[in-house]
C-alpha cells in the first residue's frame, strides 16, 4: 500500500503479505488498518508506518471483507 500527499509527493510504504483487499484511515490520520487476500488484517501508524499488529484468520479468502473506523 503506498500514499502520497495533497501535493503528490511519496508518503508511506505499508507491506501486506498478500493482495490487498481494503484499506481505512483512522479520521485522524493516526492509524492505516489493511487486509489482504489471505485474510490478514494488519494496523500501521499512520505517522511512521511502523505495523502495530497483525491478525490472521485462516479460511477467509473468498467473499467480500471490508475495513472502517468509526467515530467513536
Amino acid at each position: 500500500v503506498r500514499s502520497w500527499d495533497a501535493a503528490g509527493r511519496p508518503g508511506l510504504v505499508l507491506t501486506m503479505g498478500a493482495m490487498v483487499r481494503g484499506v481505512a484511515v483512522a479520521p485522524d490520520g493516526s492509524v492505516v488498518a489493511g487486509f489482504d487476500t489471505a485474510g490478514t488484517l494488519r494496523a500501521w501508524d499512520g505517522r511512521t508506518g511502523a505495523e502495530r499488529w497483525s491478525a490472521a484468520r485462516p479460511g477467509t479468502r473468498d467473499g467480500t471483507r471490508r475495513v472502517a473506523f468509526s467515530p467513536d
